[in-house]
């Protein structure tokens, strides 16, 4: 920018100057000559003298190289801000889309997780349900614990029974022994008897044999009621374990499930927060994007004073021209000096430079 006020400046001082210069240079010329002036005056020619020559040699060669300084990093800055607002311009516009594209991600996310309340998979409806059934389940438990405890007790009761109907056995056992002995003494004193016993000794065969049969089917009633005791014993020993254990695992269980339930609705909680700030910040870099895009406005403005200070430059050249015009010519006459005076006004007619702003606020660039 200080390149570019300096070329404005400097081509206005420069042809002022030789505007200026000139009538000095013409009335040197005068002073020098007075008879020669009045020739020269009525041809409208004036000869200039070899160190006005140098002088206006030595200016063609400053503006020669002054122009050529300021033309040419102007033309680079023109390039290189031109495709530098066009990469940065695309760049904010790619952003401005991904941010959008971030935005409606994240809605649908808490739209699907959060706020869809219609939906029966809502987790604001999940967990409640979730948290009743196990509720359920654990009663379904606490009342499996208590029945079993009644179960216990009642194969307890049954174990005690099954005590009393071993002692009843073992008592039929003995009567049968005390049977069987007796049909014994009654056989031998039948034998001693003779014939006359002889009708005794098949009753007391019989006796014997049924004592025998009693017996038999005595121990095979004790054996299989062993064999009851054996399963009613296992059976209460797994009821009992299943009293203790299930109702201890049950509220163990229940607590653990609450705890990660708890922690679930404030990891959704906190989700809804976390996604409720990454929509703010998508909002907020919208935003910063929009004002990028806007101040890379700069670009208009940039060219336009370019512009301007290279159309300043012909104006330098066209000094420049006349200037070499003058040093080659012989004589300096009318015409040069009108054409100097026209370069003059044109360039003080032209129009203001159009991008003067300087600042980036909003309203105040006008492009073109």
């Amino acid at each position: 920018m200080v390149l570019i006020q300096f070329g404005v400046v400097w081509w206005h001082l420069l042809i002022a100057a030789l505007c200026a210069a000139l009538p000095w240079w013409i009335g040197l010329e005068s002073q020098a000559s007075p008879k020669q002036v009045d020739a020269e005056r009525s041809t409208a020619e004036f000869s200039l003298s070899k160190e006005h020559k140098q002088i206006l040699s030595q200016l063609e060669e400053v503006l020669k190289e002054n122009i050529q300084r300021i033309s040419d990093p102007l033309a680079k800055q023109l390039q290189i801000v031109n495709a530098s607002a066009e990469t940065i311009n695309h760049s904010f516009f790619s952003l401005q889309r991904v941010s959008e594209e971030q935005a409606t991600i994240s809605t649908q996310l808490v739209d699907n997780l959060l706020a869809n309340q219609g939906s029966e998979f809502d987790l604001m409806q999940v967990l409640p349900r979730t948290d009743a059934i196990i509720q359920q389940f654990v009663q379904i438990l606490v009342d499996i614990s208590e029945k079993s405890i009644s179960a216990v007790h009642s194969i307890h009761d049954m174990s005690q029974k099954l005590e009393i109907v071993f002692k009843l056995l073992r008592q039929v056992g003995g009567l049968s022994e005390q049977t069987n002995l007796l049909a014994l003494n009654a056989a031998i004193e039948a034998a001693r008897a003779g014939d006359a016993g002889r009708g005794f000794a098949v009753v007391a065969q019989e006796v014997r044999e049924l004592s025998i049969k009693a017996g038999n089917l005595n121990s095979q009633i004790e054996k299989e009621m062993k064999i009851a005791q054996d399963t009613v014993t296992i059976a209460n020993q797994t009821v009992g374990e299943m009293a203790s254990f299930d109702m201890t695992q049950a509220i163990e269980s229940k607590e653990k499930v609450d705890y990660m339930l708890r922690g679930v609705q404030q990891l959704s909680t906190g989700i809804e927060q976390e996604v409720t700030k990454l929509q703010l910040l998508g909002q907020q870099l919208t935003q910063q994007v929009r004002d990028g895009t806007r101040a890379l406005q700069f670009t208009d403005i940039v060219s336009q004073q370019g512009e301007y200070a290279l159309d300043s430059l012909k104006f330098l050249q066209e000094a420049a021209g006349l200037l070499k015009a003058v040093h080659s010519s012989a004589r300096y006459n009318h015409q040069l000096i009108q054409n100097i005076e026209d370069l003059k006004e044109r360039s003080q007619n032209r129009r203001d430079l159009a991008a003067n702003q300087h600042s980036m606020d909003e309203g105040e660039v006008e492009l073109f």
